[in-house]
């Protein structure tokens, strides 16, 4: 008997996957959502995760940071603004 021809290998990969750099960008997205997420979940809640509420957490978790930045922001330059006060001596 002999061996198969390879000729039926040459169409190249047909099997829907991620390309090398698409898995890192997807591990990557899956490593946020735990770190940001504060121990809300686990790696295998989020690596089973349907991909459309993956997304859809990683989108409120950064509208969560960029308000929690905002607002850091915000009060920074309120502080600088305010004049502050003497230091006031207290009566012995």
């Amino acid at each position: 008997m002999e061996a198969p021809s390879l000729r039926h290998f040459l169409l190249g990969s047909t099997f829907f996957g991620f390309k090398p750099e698409d898995r890192v960008r997807n591990h990557e997205s899956l490593f946020h959502l735990i770190w940001f997420g504060d121990g809300r979940w686990s790696w295998h809640d989020v690596y089973h995760m349907p991909v459309f509420l993956r997304s859809f957490w990683i989108d409120k978790c950064n509208e969560i940071k960029s308000r929690q930045e905002a607002a850091i922001q915000k009060s920074k330059t309120r502080t600088k603004s305010q004049p502050s006060l003497p230091p006031t001596k207290r009566p012995r």
